[in-house]
């Protein structure tokens, strides 16, 4: 019972996912801007007034325009890397986990490949919502898949098919 947050625009804010860097919290979320989805970032002293919001750019690729779930993880040389979800319009099957890297946590360089695509046993529909952990030396990532067998199956195809 704080409050709500003030500061990151109009327009319903979606996926948050707050870090600390330095000082300070930075806010990483997604939501409509003008005719697409998009990532946003602004920073914190408190995690209730934000300031500097700034649209991030270069992560994404053509064809998939819809982006969700942005988890940003700073990396060893000071760099960041964020892992996001993205998707065609159309349809949430295929959705897959990309990544991009950055210097100053607001212009992204996607980097190539795909960290997940679907396939396997438990996202055969799609592998979405990212989530990373630095460990030991090394990093593990959890992740939701849409899976095959589900109540609901025939309503999601007939719904998302293309």
């Amino acid at each position: 019972p704080e409050g709500e947050c003030r500061g990151l625009g109009g327009g319903d804010v979606k996926d948050g996912f707050v870090l600390r860097d330095g000082e300070q919290s930075r806010i990483y979320f997604r939501r409509w801007d003008e005719a697409d989805m998009a990532l946003f970032t602004a920073v914190s002293a408190d995690g209730l007034d934000w300031h500097g919001l700034s649209r991030c750019s270069g992560y994404g690729v053509a064809g998939f325009a819809t982006v969700a779930f942005p988890r940003v993880v700073r990396c060893a040389d000071k760099t960041w890397r964020m892992y996001f979800s993205e998707s065609r319009v159309e349809s949430c099957i295929g959705t897959r986990v990309a990544s991009a890297i950055s210097t100053d946590g607001v212009r992204w360089q996607r980097e190539e490949g795909i960290r997940l695509t679907p396939g396997g046993r438990y996202d055969p529909h799609g592998a979405f919502c990212p989530d990373v952990i630095a460990g030991q030396g090394n990093w593990r990532m959890y992740y939701g898949g849409f899976w095959e067998k589900h109540w609901l199956l025939p309503w999601t195809l007939y719904q998302y098919r293309g």
